[in-house]
């Protein structure tokens, strides 16, 4: 289901709200011309779903579009639906408004800190309040990951190299460790997409 913390605006009877910039964060979707979906797909599915000046970000599943806050759960319905079929399958989608986005990089314990380069972080956003409290940080040795910061619905996570060279993703040990879904967003793709969520009128990537 689409989730959302944002709050709708109240307007006074006959004005119209006041649209605003939002991201949807699409959970296992690989975006691309050999994908699972299309970057054109996407767009058209949330532009016909009622959202604005709506563009994609990589191909990790990022649509930005601008709405009224009290469209915004529609509009999301709306796209799930129109992807459905092509997907075949039912999307997991987490959206969160551009105040909330740029929150991310004022809070928490990336906040401010630069990072060796030998260390990944990521930020999870969680498809709703985790089901499960652990005691932080929460470690998967075999992995190299550490869960070090869970707040409302977002979850910061470090990654570090494996033996075999590879980085672990936290997906998997999130949504076990939490007990919800969730998506992953590294620290650069998380700051990049403030930007954009800055700049309605940038082109879509």
């Amino acid at each position: 289901m689409p989730t959302s913390r944002s709050r709708a605006k109240s307007t006074r009877r006959g004005v119209p709200a006041e649209r605003e910039r939002y991201v949807a964060l699409l959970r296992a979707v690989n975006v691309g011309g050999k994908g699972l979906v299309k970057k054109e797909a996407l767009r058209n599915a949330f532009s016909k779903a009622g959202g604005a000046n709506v563009r994609t970000f990589i191909a990790s599943g990022n649509v930005l579009f601008d709405a009224e806050p009290g469209r915004v759960g529609a509009i999301v319905a709306g796209a799930r639906r129109r992807l459905r079929a092509a997907l075949g399958a039912e999307l997991v989608v987490m959206v969160r408004s551009a105040s909330e986005m740029a929150a991310l990089l004022r809070r928490g314990p990336f906040a401010g800190v630069e990072a060796p380069k030998i260390v990944k972080r990521y930020i999870l956003f969680l498809a709703g309040v985790p089901a499960r409290r652990p005691r932080l940080p929460l470690t998967q040795p075999k992995e190299e990951l550490d869960i070090v910061h869970v707040a409302a619905c977002d979850c910061w996570v470090v990654s570090r190299r494996k033996p075999s060279g590879m980085y672990g993703f936290p997906g998997i040990f999130v949504e076990d460790a939490l007990g919800v879904q969730s998506t992953a967003r590294s620290w650069s793709t998380v700051t990049r997409l403030v930007e954009l969520l800055n700049k309605p009128s940038a082109s879509g990537l």
